[in-house]
């Protein structure tokens, strides 16, 4: 299968950082959204991780992402702000 995108700078939490770099040869690492979405379209990629506030904020005001289909999966859950 294709390597799944990662947003370059991106901290997906310990133990997903640990799976990135014990099997490198399953991530790309982009930079913007237009790259994801051209890796996309030419199958280079098989999906990328997104944080899902703004995916579905791309989903709601770029055209660009009405195809995308939005998985609920959860690779990494912080409290940023707990009360």
């Amino acid at each position: 299968p294709a390597p799944v995108a990662v947003h370059r700078g991106a901290y997906y939490g310990e133990t997903f950082e640990k799976l990135l770099q014990s099997n490198p040869k399953h991530f790309i690492t982009v930079v913007d959204n237009k790259t994801k979405l051209d890796l996309l379209a030419h199958k280079k990629i098989s999906g990328f991780l997104e944080e899902k506030g703004n995916l579905i904020y791309q989903k709601t005001f770029n055209p660009s992402f009405s195809h995308i289909y939005i998985d609920d999966f959860v690779i990494n859950s912080t409290c940023i702000l707990c009360i």
